[in-house]
């Protein structure tokens, strides 16, 4: 199936794109539309790229392992950790300004940094990036040097000039966890979500690619048929939902707001039907939600082709706080374990065995059930991070993948079957 959609879309005139090369081949972007590829050598030289020395050694050698990518895809750029949402379950804890943060030279000179490494895509985000006065320079400096600018808002510093302005960014997405000042009212202020309303509504006026990212909770895992329909009705093109994570504020939220295994089980097929129903809305679910999907038995090569992929930190993905330190992704803060490294050296030490020990190493001997299970490739072991707060051990399974609690129950002696607290759901 892989090797006919890229025979396909190799036969056609292709759209204006941006490429790296890698061991196996090569990585390309498109904007519009929203695609990545990656390719063999074969297919990159059908379309007149070589990639010369990089191509050492036979590919067959270069795809033995599972594949490491030479640099990030996408860095997760925190401007600033200043926000005045004030979110319970905010991953960062952001408020106030973070010690040390780089300011307006000290990104700039990081975004270069990020394109020398062949970054694709930057997420920007905070804190409130729309707080700064220099977040369009930003932007506009990611996109002289060929890289796509996204951005994450709580909408409730927007405006008509800034909405204007946000045509610089492939994408801009609106925090939303519920479509009325209670839902919505969750963990966020209830009185803001008319400014939200307000925010959505000039934004869609200015930029065709709008949408909203939902953090899927006990109380609003029934009721995400709301939260796209209000979508659909707003003229957003994309709802993305985030798993909760025990990270920052959210570490003290998350034992009482996480989905039962019950909610869990049912968000894949929730989707799909949604899907069916809303067919111009796109749906997404982020890389932690990964074990979700495929414990339902979905092929491992469908998931794969459609990047539907476990854990992407510290290889497609790389996060970055406002104070220029690049970890394995956005939800981690411990500075232990080789797991925070300076940003500015990312080219330099992102092949070196010692960086981000805890998130590369598991793909390589992952433990049961891990080991024996199909979607491994792929599923990548879960999220390290409710890992981590969960069990105390970052290179643990995923303690909510339903493979891993149907695998708990049949052996209660195994020492990596007892997390902390029990998981909610089916005994």
């Amino acid at each position: 199936m892989i090797a006919r959609a890229l025979r396909s879309l190799r036969n056609r005139v292709l759209p204006r794109f941006t490429y790296r090369y890698e061991p196996f081949g090569g990585v390309l972007m498109f904007e519009r539309p929203a695609l990545l590829v990656t390719g063999d050598r074969a297919w990159m030289r059908s379309l007149g790229l070589d990639g010369g020395a990089r191509w050492k050694g036979t590919e067959a050698e270069a795809s033995a392992a599972i594949p490491r990518m030479s640099a990030p895809i996408e860095a997760h750029l925190a401007l600033t950790n200043a926000c005045t949402a004030g979110c319970s379950h905010c991953y960062q804890s952001s408020g106030d300004p973070m010690p040390g943060e780089l300011g307006r030279d000290g990104m700039l000179a990081l975004v270069d940094s990020l394109a020398d490494a062949g970054v694709f895509h930057i997420a920007l985000g905070g804190g409130e990036s729309f707080l700064l006065p220099w977040l369009f320079d930003v932007a506009d400096r990611a996109r002289e040097r060929g890289m796509v600018p996204n951005v994450t808002t709580s909408g409730l510093v927007m405006s008509e000039e800034i909405a204007r302005r946000c045509t610089v960014f492939g994408r801009v997405n609106v925090s939303l966890d519920g479509t009325d000042p209670e839902g919505y009212g969750e963990f966020r202020r209830a009185e803001s979500f008319p400014k939200v309303e307000r925010a959505v509504a000039m934004l869609t006026k200015h930029h065709k690619h709008v949408g909203v990212n939902t953090v899927v909770t006990r109380r609003n895992a029934d009721h995400l048929e709301k939260i796209v329909a209000w979508a659909d009705s707003a003229g957003l093109d994309e709802v993305e939902f985030l798993r909760l994570k025990p990270a920052g504020r959210g570490s003290d939220a998350w034992w009482d707001h996480r989905p039962t295994e019950e909610q869990n089980r049912a968000l894949l097929p929730r989707l799909l039907a949604l899907r069916r129903r809303n067919p111009r809305i796109s749906l997404k679910v982020d890389c932690s939600f990964a074990p979700m999907v495929a414990a339902l038995g979905t092929d491992p090569e469908v998931l794969s082709f459609f990047s539907v992929l476990g854990c992407e930190g510290g290889d497609y993905l790389v996060g970055i706080d406002a104070a220029g330190r690049a970890k394995p992704c956005s939800f981690e803060h411990d500075a232990e374990g080789g797991n925070k490294i300076p940003a500015m050296e990312l080219s330099t030490r992102w092949n070196d065995p010692a960086t981000f020990p805890e998130y590369r190493g598991y793909s390589s001997a992952p433990p049961e059930p891990c080991a024996s299970c199909v979607h491994q490739r792929v599923c990548r072991g879960g999220c390290r991070v409710v890992a981590k707060f969960v069990t105390g051990d970052a290179r643990a399974p995923d303690p909510e993948c339903p493979r891993v609690l149907e695998w708990r129950r049949s052996h209660p002696d195994s020492p990596r079957a007892t997390p902390r607290l029990p998981i909610l759901g089916f005994g």
